[in-house]
């Protein structure tokens, strides 16, 4: 369902218009929404912005029809690697920040040849290039919260952990260890790496508990054991652990441990083949979250029902494990 609309500034009446919108707004899709953007154009209005949401939009979503002022954005950073299918990394890192009404800036730290059906080649970036370009975009644009994904190396790791130091703005890690298709993505040593050197320096990570399972030496197979996953990596240096892939009958259940506090973030499971990226997505939904200074429990709540939506609505793409709506 489509939340209330509201237009801003508008120096004409436009209710009409408006009112007739609303009723198209009805239907849980951004298509139809769009669809009104174009008959609200037609209102000549010089000073015209839509806000609203919808069950697929973030709460705060602004689609911006014509506006006459500049418009304030916060800024998200990911630094990941780059999937030419546009399902995961860094390609729906950035276009989860924009639905998130984020400005994405990005590092590149390897290059795939991947799509929906496999991981056919990695390409690592050197990480003195990659520090070259977070260099860049820190001294321009600096973000006000940023992320990692996929690092591929424990050099990369160590060079992206050294920055990371000096950060002024929290910092998600999301510990990519293996792809959907199974490839791995870290070595044991690299994975030793990523435990010493970049845990201390997130505010928050998220494994998977495949992924916790690696960094607390422990099995993690039920809702106990990644509980005390989560606190056995909250003693190796991260602020805060989420920890992801839980299942009580039909629904998702992660566990946020947070100042000694856990916190239930429950969803909807849906059986799909449409999960390719959903990772990267949560990440880079609580990461833009954070950017517009939304407090941590409440920015993985709502980044657990974008990400739920997203799998619902997801387009059906490629033969493999599709993307998700973004």
């Amino acid at each position: 369902m489509f939340a209330v609309g509201r237009i801003l500034n508008c120096p004409r009446s436009v209710r009409q218009s408006w009112s007739i919108a609303e009723v198209i707004f009805t239907p849980s899709r951004c298509r139809l929404f769009h669809q009104c953007v174009t008959s609200l154009q037609k209102t000549e209005c010089d000073k015209l912005i839509a806000i609203g949401a919808c069950s697929h939009c973030s709460p705060n979503a602004i689609h911006p029809l014509l506006l006459s002022e500049p418009l304030t954005l916060h800024v998200a950073l990911t630094i990941a690697g780059s999937d030419p299918s546009g399902g995961a990394g860094l390609q729906a890192d950035l276009k989860t920040f924009h639905a998130h009404r984020v400005y994405g800036t990005s590092v590149v730290t390897l290059l795939t040849v991947q799509n929906t059906q496999t991981v056919d080649a990695i390409e690592q970036m050197n990480p003195e290039f990659v520090l070259a370009q977070l260099d860049a975009v820190l001294n321009d644009i600096p973000p006000t919260a940023a992320k990692t994904g996929a690092l591929g190396s424990a050099a990369m790791i160590d060079a992206v952990a050294a920055r990371a130091s000096s950060f002024s703005f929290p910092l998600v890690v999301d510990p990519v260890m293996i792809s959907k298709h199974r490839v791995p993505l870290l070595d044991d040593a690299s994975i030793d790496v990523l435990r010493r050197e970049l845990l201390p320096h997130a505010f928050l990570v998220t494994p998977n508990r495949m992924e916790a399972a690696r960094l607390a030496n422990i099995d993690v197979d039920d809702l106990e054991s990644m509980q005390t996953a989560a606190q056995m990596i909250h003693q190796l240096g991260a602020t805060n652990v989420l920890v992801k892939g839980g299942q009580v009958g039909s629904e998702s259940v992660d566990w946020l441990f947070t100042e000694n506090e856990f916190h239930r973030i429950g969803g909807e499971r849906i059986d799909t083949r449409n999960t390719h990226g959903t990772g990267c997505v949560l990440s880079a939904a609580i990461t833009a979250s954070l950017a517009q200074n939304m407090p941590l429990v409440e920015a993985v709540e709502q980044a657990k029902l974008y990400v739920v939506n997203a799998i619902r609505t997801a387009p059906n793409l490629g033969k493999g494990y599709g993307p998700v709506n973004l």
